[in-house]
């Protein structure tokens, strides 16, 4: 079992995504029992809309916040991380958000396990997301650093306002004919935790005076990762081709943590 980790990076929210087909309502009842299962303990928050059949269970997690949501033809788990630090992050900057490297792995543990529940329902799609900040003095140097991950690309650190969105799709090696995976990443540097404070000050008998306080925050350099089985294939997933594919995208998005854009 592969360890799910992001080589230099920290880890701002995380996601598996599973769409199905066609699922008779009495089997989807059966999804509510998920969350206990799987954690331990009842969600901390849970709301219901009947008329869309949307669900969303929510609590703590290992540090994080882990979220369940589910809607008609697409289940999501989440991990993200909370704004308190906890003791072992100190030296993360405070405006940098990120979850603790056994949270992450506690949560991969959680996917393999209810990708293997008999309730799991046969998928048609997975995707494995991601959230991922490298934090940088000023966004000059968060360019430099981009630098490393963007072999083809071009920046200089007088630039600005930068994006680069790239999929580059490989044939899946779990053995199914025609699957391809998805490698969608989207680069850019980022200005964390800034923050804006309007203040108003009345001085004994005279007018109001009013000014504003403003944060520098933290610069970061921010991947997103979208490592997805490709729409265009008709076939399901279950039982130990799931968890292949699944392992498959784990080793798909920290190759690109790792290397950065590569073919």
């Amino acid at each position: 079992m592969p360890e799910l980790s992001f080589k230099n990076w920290q880890v701002d929210l995380i996601r598996v995504t599973g769409f199905y087909g066609q699922i008779a309502p009495d089997k989807r009842k059966e999804w509510s029992s998920w969350w206990t299962q799987l954690v331990g303990v009842p969600p901390e928050n849970s709301s219901h809309r009947k008329r869309d059949e949307v669900l969303q269970e929510e609590g703590p997690f290992n540090g994080g916040a882990l979220i369940l949501a589910l809607q008609p033809g697409r289940i999501d788990w989440y991990l993200r991380a909370l704004e308190d630090q906890e003791e072992g992050q100190q030296d993360i900057p405070a405006s940098v958000v990120c979850l603790k490297p056994e949270a992450i792995i506690k949560f991969y543990e959680l996917a393999v396990r209810w990708m293997k529940l008999d309730t799991c329902p046969p998928l048609t799609r997975l995707a494995l997301g991601g959230l991922l900040l490298q934090p940088v003095e000023d966004r000059q140097n968060g360019y430099q650093k981009l630098k490393n991950y963007l072999h083809d690309v071009k920046l200089s650190p007088e630039s600005s306002d930068f994006l680069y969105q790239i999929n580059r799709p490989r044939d899946s090696r779990v053995g199914l004919s025609g699957l391809r995976i998805n490698r969608l990443c989207k680069w850019s540097v980022a200005l964390l935790g800034r923050i804006s404070v309007s203040l108003s000050v009345v001085p004994k008998d005279k007018k109001p005076v009013t000014g504003s306080v403003e944060g520098q925050g933290q610069y970061a350099c921010r991947v997103e990762l979208d490592i997805n089985t490709a729409q265009e294939f008709k076939g399901e997933f279950s039982g130990h081709i799931l968890n292949s594919i699944f392992n498959e995208l784990v080793d798909l998005a920290q190759e690109i943590a790792e290397k950065g854009d590569v073919p």
